[in-house]
C-alpha cells in the first residue's frame, strides 16, 4: 500500500509506520522487521490522520497532530503500547497542526512548526513538548523560522524528508 505523509519510529529494532494518506486519511499502523524483511499490521490508531509527529517515549509510541479526514489539522495525541497492541488517548496538543517537525528527546515529544490551517500557509513557529512523565503539553521556546511541512526523526528514529522550511 502506498502512503503519503505517514510518520515512523523505531523501537526494539522494529520500525512502526503510522497513519498517512491513501485516498483518505489512514489510521493504519504497520510494523517492519528489518531482520526478517517482513511487514505486519498492528492495531489502528484511534484517529485517522496524515502528517502526525511520532516518537518513542519510554515504551510508548506517541502520535501527535496531523490532518484529519475533515481536512483540518488536529491536536489529537495518542499513545501505543506495543506489548498490548493497544492505542490510548492522551492529552491533546493545544495547537492543532499538520506536518510539524518533531523528535523524542529526554522523555519529551518536542514538536515545532507545521501548519495550523487546512489551506496553503498557516505556518507556525510555536513549539510545544508532550512530557511523558506528566502526560501534559508545555509551551517551549518558539522557532526562529516558520515551516509548514517538516518531517524529521530524532535519536533512534528514521529521518524522513524535510520538505520546506521558510
Amino acid at each position: 500500500m502506498y502512503k503519503i505523509t505517514p510518520a515512523g519510529t523505531l523501537t526494539n529494532g522494529l520500525i512502526y509506520v503510522v497513519g498517512g494518506y491513501t485516498g483518505s486519511r489512514s489510521a493504519i499502523v504497520q510494523r517492519y522487521n528489518p531482520a526478517t524483511d517482513t511487514w505486519a499490521s498492528e492495531a489502528s490508531m484511534l484517529t485517522a490522520k496524515s502528517g502526525p509527529v511520532v516518537g518513542l517515549l519510554g515504551t510508548t509510541i506517541v502520535s501527535a497532530g496531523g490532518l484529519e479526514n475533515s481536512g483540518n489539522p488536529t491536536g489529537d495525541t495518542e499513545g501505543y503500547n506495543a506489548t498490548t497492541n493497544k492505542w490510548s488517548p492522551l492529552m491533546p496538543d493545544t495547537t492543532p497542526r499538520n506536518g510539524g517537525c518533531g523528535a523524542a528527546v529526554l522523555g519529551k515529544l518536542c514538536v515545532t512548526g507545521g501548519s495550523t490551517s487546512n489551506l496553503a500557509g498557516g505556518a507556525t513557529i510555536k513549539t510545544e513538548s508532550f512530557i511523558a512523565a506528566t502526560g501534559v503539553w508545555t509551551v517551549a521556546g518558539a522557532s526562529t523560522a516558520s515551516n509548514d511541512q517538516c518531517h524529521a526523526g530524532g535519536r533512534e528514529q528514521p529521518t524522513v524528508l524535510l520538505r520546506r522550511i521558510g
